[in-house]
């Protein structure tokens, strides 16, 4: 996994991925409160042969820290969105947990982004 920052008016992102393939799948894991991108890892490990895989410490999470604390969850959708674009990820599929899978929905709705549903098999 290679270690990727972006930068936004209240701190740094920072994120991990592995992409050989952007306009294929991609699942784009989110971890919920409390949490960082170590929870899943055992994910990663198991899909990262098959899928290009991306995973974030969310804002004033881990890594991500500091972070001012004057946003919103549109504001995680649009940075969400953001580092999807700067790395030409064309077809993510959000595997969120708990606030995760909010910001999933955040970045659907604000975006007008069209959810996958898609099977891991």
């Amino acid at each position: 996994m290679e270690e990727k920052t972006y930068q936004t008016p209240c701190g740094t992102i920072h994120y991990w991925t592995n992409v050989s393939h952007p306009d294929e799948i991609t699942l784009v894991f989110l971890p919920g409160l409390t949490a960082d991108h170590r929870l899943f890892d055992k994910q990663i490990q198991h899909f990262k042969e098959k899928y290009n895989v991306v995973v974030w410490d969310a804002p004033a999470h881990a890594a991500s820290w500091p972070f001012r604390f004057d946003f919103d969850l549109f504001d995680k959708a649009k940075w969400l969105n953001d580092i999807l674009n700067q790395d030409k990820i064309a077809k993510p599929v959000i595997v969120g947990q708990s606030m995760g899978g909010y910001v999933g929905q955040a970045y659907a709705a604000a975006l007008s982004k069209p959810i996958n549903r898609f099977c891991l098999h």
